[in-house]
């Protein structure tokens, strides 16, 4: 119920799955005052509601060993815990490796959208780089750094390139619709002067390479775990 008020405050579209969960609403957040802790405690929540729904799929399985073996239900839950913990190490082309890979984008794009938005908020702060209107305005357009400004870098920019990058490594059929929606954002903020150039590829750039970053280390991962 609280969810479609935000959106529609901050002229969002309430597009709906996966659309409204991690496009829409992290913009919205993004855009009130303490988003940040709201949107934590918004997707905390989110998890817990996901662990529920994992707890009441296991349930059928954990009610027929105990009945089956007649064990108790705690030797039961550990038991099918561990299979599920397991079951992702197993060859390629099963069912669990399928979603295990599944996964993979997913937790890439997640860490990549919520280290460039956070990051890029602490930066703005940082270097207070003064909008080329505001830039204009004082005539002096050698010197728009550590002016109290917030231009550096694009808020927009970087939330669609953290999304649309990881879209591009991910799924690479899907390089071409991604990559304009990029472009038209980046054009869109630079041709209305809320953005010089250099603040719109400077924000593509730094979700790039946290894009990339993340996936070199979670691949990283998964083979060392799978030795």
């Amino acid at each position: 119920v609280a969810v479609f008020p935000v959106v529609f405050a901050n002229n969002l579209q309430p597009a709906m799955g996966p659309g409204l969960m991690f496009v829409s609403l992290p913009y919205a957040f993004g855009n009130l005052l303490q988003g940040e802790l709201y949107g934590a405690l918004f997707f905390a929540l989110v998890v817990v509601a996901a662990m529920g729904s994992a707890v009441a799929v296991m349930e059928p399985v954990v009610t027929s060993l105990m009945q089956q073996f007649r064990i108790r239900r705690f030797t039961a839950v550990v038991l099918v815990g561990a299979a599920l913990w397991l079951a992702p190490a197993r060859p390629a082309g099963t069912l669990a490796a399928r979603l295990s890979a599944a996964g993979h984008p997913i937790l890439v794009t997640g860490l990549t959208h919520a280290v460039v938005r956070t990051g890029g908020n602490h930066l703005k702060t940082l270097f207070g780089r003064l909008r080329p209107g505001e830039a204009l305005a004082r005539g002096d357009l050698d010197h728009t750094f550590f002016q109290g400004g917030i231009s550096f870098p694009s808020g927009h920019v970087a939330h669609y390139a953290a999304l649309t990058l990881a879209v591009v490594l991910m799924w690479p059929r899907g390089r071409v619709p991604a990559l304009a929606v990029l472009g038209f954002v980046a054009c869109a903020r630079v041709g209305r002067d809320a953005h010089f150039l250099s603040d719109a590829t400077m924000s593509i750039a730094l979700a790039a390479t946290a894009v990339v970053g993340f996936d070199a280390a979670l691949r990283r991962a998964r083979a060392s775990r799978g030795r």
